[in-house]
């Protein structure tokens, strides 16, 4: 890896995505989706809170789909709360595909399946492969899911609610085999967090927080 680059100073943030554009999607703990070029920049607003929801507290966990689609989960009352898929060429009209309430982390499992955590339960959501409209109901995969993430083999890496206090976990690069290469920041998870992997599989993108302020 290379040296750590500043992206841009951030608000709250709530989960990540890294497009193939060169666009990393963010999420918020208090408005709705944003993005901002890999570059650097400014935070521009991508995916707005509907004015219309106002138990809408806030939407994120943001992830990339396929043909320019952006998966969310809205956090609020019942009647806004659920996973969200908006078009990137009409953002400010997402389509709801699940009311639920709690919906955290979440991925897309090739070809037809949307999973989610909810809990501490990683759950599976059967989709249509090209409208993403549930096909069936929520299975439970398995539970004391904290975090997961999918490969382009479709194998499932998660890490367990059970583990130690996460103050004591870094950000660091691992093989297959679980070997570590090397650290990516010197900090810890309580400072550096919300990781987001490049299009690539070579960069990470992360926030940091500090008493100045966060930065991506």
């Amino acid at each position: 890896g290379g040296p750590v680059q500043t992206i841009c100073d951030l608000p709250s943030i709530a989960g990540g995505a890294w497009a193939a554009d060169g666009i990393i999607y963010l999420g918020s703990t208090n408005s709705g989706i944003f993005g901002v070029p890999e570059s650097g920049g400014a935070l521009a607003p991508v995916v707005p809170l509907n004015p219309q929801s106002s138990g809408a507290a806030y939407y994120h966990s943001p992830r990339m789909l396929p043909g320019g689609r952006l998966l969310f989960a809205a956090t609020g009352d019942e009647a806004s709360a659920g996973i969200y898929i908006a078009s990137l060429s009409d953002p400010s009209h997402p389509h709801r595909i699940l009311q639920t309430a709690g919906a955290e982390a979440l991925a897309y499992l090739p070809p037809a399946a949307l999973l989610y955590t909810q809990k501490d339960s990683l759950l599976a959501l059967p989709v249509d492969t090209s409208s993403f409209v549930p096909t069936g109901s929520p299975a439970e995969i398995t539970v004391g899911v904290r975090g997961f993430s999918v490969s382009q083999t479709r194998s499932i890496a998660y890490s367990s609610s059970a583990g130690g206090d996460s103050r004591d976990l870094e950000i660091a690069w691992y093989d297959r085999t679980g070997q570590r290469i090397s650290a990516v920041t010197s900090g810890n998870l309580a400072r550096d967090r919300g990781a987001a992997l490049a299009p690539d599989g070579k960069r990470i993108a992360f926030t940091a927080a500090a008493p100045a302020g966060n930065t991506l």
